[in-house]
């Protein structure tokens, strides 16, 4: 498993690995748009298989979206990603090598910082955002979110495939139930009932 994450050294998340101070949304923009400035300017999807396969492996899998919600591929359904498609020319490479090619997705958490992304959150009964200890958000499978997720497999697979599979990471419901609007609605729907 490879790719280009934004993340602590230490392996805690949290939201001082990117900002200093209190963290915003504006705040974890700028960081991650200074952190991928000059992101793999160095990087040879070629040479790097290669490299895999030398060391004995058969097939690598590569980051697309991690939690944060920055995309690696050419996407056409956010401004939230990066400058080079790296999904693109690592699966090329794959492919080249007789190699398996799986792309890494999280499914889950997003923290796109577009305000529809914000629509499409989990709340708790108070109706705050819930979340994990990274900063970032469980996003509702019963909002238009799920159809972005498609859309964006859809691309990869149109633009940047064939590629063996997905690693759908955190395709799980978040814990207590959620209160968004869209989670409410078809809950309702589903049991005729009336949530308030």
């Amino acid at each position: 498993m490879t790719g280009f994450i934004s993340n602590t050294t230490t392996g805690v998340w949290g939201p001082e690995y990117i900002v200093n101070g209190a963290w915003t949304p504006a705040k974890q923009e700028g960081a991650l748009r200074a952190w991928e400035k000059d992101l793999g300017n160095e990087y040879d999807a070629d040479k790097t298989i290669r490299e895999f396969q030398e060391a004995g492996a058969t097939g690598v899998i590569f980051y697309d979206k991690w939690h944060d919600g920055l995309v690696n591929h050419a996407t056409h359904l956010t401004d939230f990603k990066i400058h080079r498609d790296f999904v693109k020319e690592t699966p090329a490479a794959l492919r080249k090598h007789n190699m398996a090619s799986v792309v890494y997705y999280s499914m889950g958490l997003d923290n796109n910082p577009e305000a529809k992304f914000r629509d499409w959150t989990c709340l708790d009964a108070k109706g705050k955002p819930m979340g994990r200890a990274f900063s970032t958000e469980w996003k509702s499978f019963y909002s238009p979110y799920r159809q972005y997720v498609i859309d964006q497999m859809v691309e990869v697979l149109k633009d940047d495939g064939p590629v063996d599979g997905f690693w759908l990471d955190l395709y799980v419901k978040p814990t207590p139930t959620s209160y968004d609007q869209f989670t409410l609605r078809q809950f309702q729907e589903r049991y005729h009932i009336s949530v308030s």
